[in-house]
This record gives C-alpha cells, structure tokens and sequence, in this order.
C-alpha cells in the first residue's frame, strides 16, 4: 500500500513519524513523508518518498507570533494566527500535491488539511496523535491545568476544549472544503475518526470510555545504533560522574545568556556537571565554565542513558525519551501539551513536580535537581525504562493501521 505520513512542526513532531514510517515499510508499504523542507535531508535519508509542506518552523518559533504560541496554555488562538497569515492556500495545495498516487494517509494533529484531502481522494485517513486527544472523565482537556483534576467534570473540559478549538479552526476547514468541492461540516475532523495514539499505556493508560477505533500503540522511537559521539563530548563523559543533560529543544530561550546563567547557578547549588545541548538557540557558549559543555545536538537514544538526569522543555517527544532512557527528568514546560507531561512525569514519581519556564530560576531549579536524586525518584525512573524498552509501539502502531485500513492481500510482510 503506498501511504503518505504527513506531519507539520519541529523535529519531536517529524522523528516520531520517521520510526512509524521504518515499521511501515517493514511490513511491505511504500512510503511518501509530507512534511517542512527543513526536514528533506532527513527523509530523503532513510529512503523515503518526501513531499515538501509549507513554513519553516524554526523561523516561525523565532518570531514574535511563535514565541505567543509556545508560551500560551492555550495554543488555539496562536494556531489560528498563524493559519490565518496567508498560508492557508499553500497547505491544501502541497497536501494535495503529497497525497497524488496514494492509497492511505497518517496525518499528525496539525496536519489535519490532510483529512479533507483524502476524502476528497476517497482514500482512509489515519489521525495520529503524540499526545492524548479525545474526550474522557478519566482526566482534563490537555491545555488546563491537570491538578487538581476536575473530578466528574473531566469529561465537559473536553468538550469545552474542543468546542473552542472548532471556533477557530472550523473556518479554515470550511475554507478548504469549499476549494475542494466537499459538503460543508462544522467540525475541523470528526471526533470519532479511528486514531493512533504514539505514547505508551504505561505512562497514560488508554481512558476505559474511549472507542474502539483509538488505539494507545506504545512510543515510536527511532534509533540511532551507529552514531559515534565527538571527541569532545566523549572526553567530558569520561572526564567526572554523569552530568545533568538540559536542553530546551525548538523552545529556544529569549535570553540565551540569563537561561545559561540560571542553569549554572542551579547546579553549582547541587553540585553536578552540566552538558547542555544548544537546540535552537537556548544557551550562551562563552558564558560557560569548565565543568560545562555545549553541544548543537546528540541523539537522545545514545545520549540520555548516560546523564544522571535531563531537564528538558517537557515536549511529547524528548519526554519519551527521558522515560525509556530510565533516568529522572526535570520537566521546565513553556505551554502547549508540556505542563500535561510534567505533571504526568511528577505522578508517576519519575520527577520532581515541573517548573513552569516562565518561573524558573536558580532556586527553584535546584529544588527539583535535587528532588531527581532522590534514590526512590532514581529506581522508578529505571525501573520504567526497563518496561518502555520492551515494548513494541511501532509495531503495535502498524498492526492497528493495517486493521484499520485493510491491507492488501498482494502486500508480502518483510
């Protein structure tokens, strides 16, 4: 079956998708991934089809319109921002230009113009989602606070949550339905459209009152078994104990030199070694002493088992990688989806409770450096990596896909 992965946003958003597409490809499926053209040398080599989609997101999150969006709670309001910037044209003409010749899609939550294309195609859309989506009693809409839980009206944040995401983004819908020749509806995508859910039921159980059609596959990681790390981050390993590894990702900082001094400062107050991983654009290189060292990047597979902890942005992706890495993680969340996981993590006793970015500082930051070296903290995180590392969500993911869509009998499994 040839299919098209199609996924907007920063790198968490585009590897989750990259492993789903090696373990399609291992049963048999050609493969085409829609996404940002800053990602093409990565597609392209893996051996997959690419089809570029529009934006850069490492531009947009550097603008003032994306440093809003991160540092909102509630994304909605930003997202239509920019969907509303005269992009809009652009996004269903490459999505239609992706999905020529295909017989399925797997779209991302931002990718949903991919939903109205393919049922104007007449071929089966997928959603696949990093974080959980959907309405349930077991716990708040994603975007609130999650403690204290909201108790019987759990279920009613959902709706409320998702009554305002369709205010906003049920005009851009209609909009592409209209250019598409399609009947009109009110709601971007159907809310009961069958669902992959890239995390693991270990970390968040699928909810007992969701349908049939979402499935929890486990994470989707993509490794990386032969890369060999530099001179010098190989030397600063070997040189002292594990450093804490901190990294903000595409979150970035608007004050590179004030974060890099709040994190040695919260350091040298538990005394530990930083490895700091640059991202886009987090840190300040000359202000960092010996015991420091900053990286551009290092994949986490390779890296993460080595630290004594990570403090991270708390997105979907980086977060899962700290869990099946088994060390503690410091959670330092902007907006969107973060808090959610922070307070997940800090539940399941993997990490202290979450700083919220626009709070930190030294003392704050020390607080939870030391709560992540609690020998309790320690041993859950293990013992968890050890359980994640088992699991198969790539190939869960496939086999719920190929039930969900039906699968070709000519179709030969690898």
């Amino acid at each position: 079956m040839r299919i098209t992965l199609m996924t907007l946003g920063s790198r968490g958003d585009v590897q989750p998708f990259l492993a789903l597409a090696h373990g399609l490809r291992q049963a048999g499926h050609t493969i085409r991934i829609a996404t940002h053209a800053a990602f093409e040398p990565s597609v392209r080599s893996f051996g997959f089809g690419f089809a570029p989609m529009p934006g850069d997101p490492r531009e947009m999150l550097k603008s003032d319109l994306g440093r809003d969006l991160v540092d909102s709670r509630n994304p909605v309001r930003g997202f239509h921002r920019i969907m509303a910037s005269g992009i809009l044209d652009s996004i269903l003409r490459d999505a239609q230009s992706a999905l020529v010749g295909q017989e399925a899609l797997i779209f991302s939550t931002l990718s949903f113009v991919g939903f109205h294309v393919a049922e104007k195609l007449g071929i089966p859309a997928i959603a696949a989602h990093l974080q959980p989506m959907g309405p349930t009693k077991e716990f708040p809409y994603l975007f609130l606070p999650q403690k204290p839980s909201w108790g019987i009206l759990n279920r009613a944040t959902h709706f409320l949550g998702d009554g305002l995401a369709q205010v906003f983004f049920a005009p851009m819908a209609k909009k592409w339905r209209r250019d598409l020749g399609l009947p009109i509806r009110g709601e971007p995508i159907p809310l009961n459209i069958p669902s992959l859910f890239g995390y693991s039921p270990l970390v968040v159980p699928k909810p007992i009152d969701w349908e049939e059609g979402r499935h929890v596959t486990g994470y989707w990681f993509l490794d990386s078994p032969n890369w060999q790390p530099p001179r010098e981050l190989a030397a600063f390993l070997e040189k002292g104990p594990p450093p804490v590894c901190v990294g903000f990702g595409s979150m970035g900082s608007k004050d590179p030199v004030a974060t890099t001094r709040t994190v040695i400062a919260a350091l040298r107050k538990t005394g530990q070694r930083g490895l700091l991983i640059g991202g886009w654009g987090g840190f300040e290189e000359k202000e960092l002493p010996e015991d420091f060292l900053l990286l551009d990047e290092a994949p986490h597979d390779w890296l993460f088992p080595r630290v004594a902890a990570v403090v991270c942005h708390g997105g979907a992706g980086t977060t899962a990688a700290c869990l099946r890495a088994g060390v503690p993680a410091i959670l330092v969340p902007n907006g969107m989806d973060q808090p959610f996981w922070g307070h997940r993590l800090a539940e399941l006793g993997v990490a202290p409770p979450f700083v919220s970015r626009k709070k930190m500082n030294p003392d704050r930051l020390s607080i939870a450096l030391q709560a992540a070296r609690d020998p309790g903290m320690i041993e859950r995180s293990r013992a968890l990596g050890e359980r994640l590392r088992g699991e198969n969500g790539v190939g869960r993911a496939v086999e719920a896909f190929e039930k969900m869509v039906g699968v070709p009998v000519s179709i030969e499994k690898k």
